[in-house]
């Protein structure tokens, strides 16, 4: 049977901050699923529960089943057209919709699924954000229940909140997901600081590309000739405009002693000029535009020039950022009065690490904690409570 629609406005808000917490920092739909199962048994009773999603590139419906028993376990899970499963029907309609599964004939399939696990009674009700239709979220009971038009709209009110932090972990998936691809194609693109030739790149990124990670190999395609494009472009400016530097080195990763640390780093790209100088590059593939201020402003480079400079410690230095999608670098010089003090902003920062006493200090939640990449690490090491 489904209960709890005593549940008041702070008992449901509160269990949707815990799915928002319980999910920060998590990267796995197991986190998600979990979650939502811990979350809604804050607010309400529920034999079996489901969280139903639309796959829009196969127009069909996901389902993940949380067993009220045991909520951090998963089970079955089942992809069905959306026409094929209750579920579209409701993503479909923006409607619940209420099933008898022993009289029920009009999803077969499905139909004989849920049955398979005791189901007598199931209740669906659209899980939407905004205008954002996300899929269903559905109730089972072991019994036969038919919902008031009360406890109905309590079912719709959760499916509507729980909704707002289901589509925040969806879009970080999304997110996540463009940025390994982006790293893919940056992997890539790298190769063009080497010495290959454009018909050398072509057939080294053609023999060596990869669908892995990809949604599907149209995706991927595209992604490739994107790359292709990439190239072109890079090797076009690279011969209307011939760089009178060469290259001194590509992809090295450099040590240096600072003392009380070691500072490491991994250098896209050093070139020499006829004067002597030495200019720093770091390829970006993600950024759409570029510009001094982002060059003077960024730390990595700044590491690489303390790197760079213990080996060659009397020669000018130029720290610039390549961004591939505009074909556009930004190199400014870098002089020693401003490299000694960027290394004392370093070892002072690092001191402050290193000097303070986190056995004695207490993490506190902030909103900011709720995106991090690193709650879980600040969980289990500092003992950061995220349900406070």
């Amino acid at each position: 049977m489904i209960t709890g629609v005593g549940a008041s406005s702070s008992d449901i808000y509160e269990a949707v901050l815990a799915l928002s917490r319980s999910i920060a920092g998590r990267n796995d739909l197991s986190g998600l699923l979990s979650g939502v199962a811990e979350s809604l048994q804050r607010i309400v009773a529920f034999d079996f529960a489901a969280l139903i999603l639309h796959d829009c590139e196969a127009n069909s419906m996901y389902s993940y089943v949380l067993d009220a028993a045991a909520p951090a376990d998963v089970g079955p899970t089942r992809r069905l057209p959306v026409e094929q499963d209750p579920a579209g029907w409701v993503w479909i309609h923006q409607r619940p919709l209420v099933i008898a599964l022993e009289a029920e004939s009009r999803w077969p399939e499905f139909t004989e699924w849920v049955r398979t696990a005791g189901l007598r009674s199931l209740t669906l009700v659209p899980l939407t954000a905004g205008d954002n239709r996300l899929g269903a979220l559905g109730f089972g009971c072991l019994a036969p229940f038919a919902p008031s038009r009360e406890e109905l709209a309590f079912l719709e009110r959760i499916a509507s909140e729980f909704a707002v932090a289901v589509e925040a972990f969806l879009a970080k998936q999304d997110l996540l997901r463009e940025r390994d691809r982006l790293r893919t194609l940056f992997d890539v693109t790298k190769a063009l600081v080497s010495k290959l030739s454009p018909d050398e790149f072509r057939h080294a990124l053609e023999r060596l590309w990869s669908d892995a990670g990809f949604e599907s190999a149209q995706q991927s395609e595209a992604f490739k000739q994107h790359g292709h494009a990439l190239a072109s472009q890079y090797y076009e400016a690279q011969a209307a405009q011939p760089a009178a530097a060469v290259v001194l080195f590509t992809e090295r990763m450099l040590r240096r002693d600072m003392g009380r640390y070691i500072l490491t780093g991994r250098i896209d790209r050093v070139d020499e000029h006829p004067d002597g100088a030495l200019e720093i590059i770091d390829y970006k593939s993600g950024r759409a535009e570029v510009d001094e201020n982002q060059v003077r402003n960024d730390l990595a480079l700044h590491c690489y020039a303390l790197l760079l400079q213990e080996i060659y410690p009397d020669r000018p230095l130029w720290i610039a950022l390549y961004a591939l999608r505009p074909n556009k670098k930004v190199a400014v010089p870098l002089d020693a009065d401003a490299l000694a003090e960027f290394r004392e902003l370093l070892d002072a920062l690092v001191a402050q690490i290193l000097d303070e006493d986190w056995d004695t200090l207490a993490p506190r939640w902030i909103p900011h904690c709720a995106g991090c990449e690193f709650l879980e690490l600040c969980v289990r090491k500092l003992g950061l409570n995220p349900a406070e």
